[in-house]
């Protein structure tokens, strides 16, 4: 389950079989893997992976939702990871939040699972409790989606942008050749 970083489904929190903190890790083709690591790790090792700088990306597209807390962090332009809280922690620094990719994530209300307040389907038919409201975990959604739209524009006017350069450069060297042809033809 190497490929992971490419089909993510989510990372969320859990604790080993000896207290510990650990991460499992969901795939959009419904497998389950789960690495000792903590979801803080894995998610700094994903932004590394797709050149993304965490507190820049919170800031700039919490500053667009106008929120501080649970801001959907965009890696591509088709990764976006939503943090919802899905467990009630034991310690301090245990960390509460998975990040889910909006696009492989259904909400349902909570009914079946005890202490949660909605219930999240992931690829696989893995279902989680999730400590959020089936209101409020379409909403983050929702906004997970709308980041995602943002990011994908501003990609393409980058893109725009950078190539403009290379474009005006093609221009004057297609510029010079021409007058040089026409140069030699006399």
């Amino acid at each position: 389950m190497e490929s992971w970083h490419d089909n993510l489904a989510a990372l969320v929190p859990c604790y080993a079989e000896n207290g510990g903190n650990c991460t499992k890790i969901y795939t959009l083709n419904g497998e389950a893997a789960l690495d000792q690591r903590t979801v803080k790790w894995n998610l700094r090792r994903l932004a590394r992976r797709f050149c993304i700088d965490l507190e820049a990306s919170r800031s700039r597209y919490g500053e667009l939702l106008d929120w501080r807390q649970g801001v959907p962090i965009p890696f591509s332009a088709a990764l976006v990871l939503v943090p919802l809280k899905i467990r009630c922690t034991v310690g301090k620094n245990d960390g509460a939040s998975g990040y889910f990719n909006a696009a492989a994530v259904e909400v349902f209300p909570g009914k079946g699972m005890e202490g949660f307040r909605s219930e999240l389907l992931l690829p696989g038919g893995h279902r989680l409790g999730c400590c959020y409201t089936e209101r409020t975990v379409k909403k983050r959604l929702k906004a997970g989606q709308l980041v995602l739209k943002f990011f994908a524009e501003e990609a393409k006017f980058a893109a725009r942008e950078n190539l403009a350069p290379e474009y005006s450069r093609f221009l004057e060297r297609l510029f010079l050749a021409t007058i040089q042809a026409a140069g030699a033809g006399e």
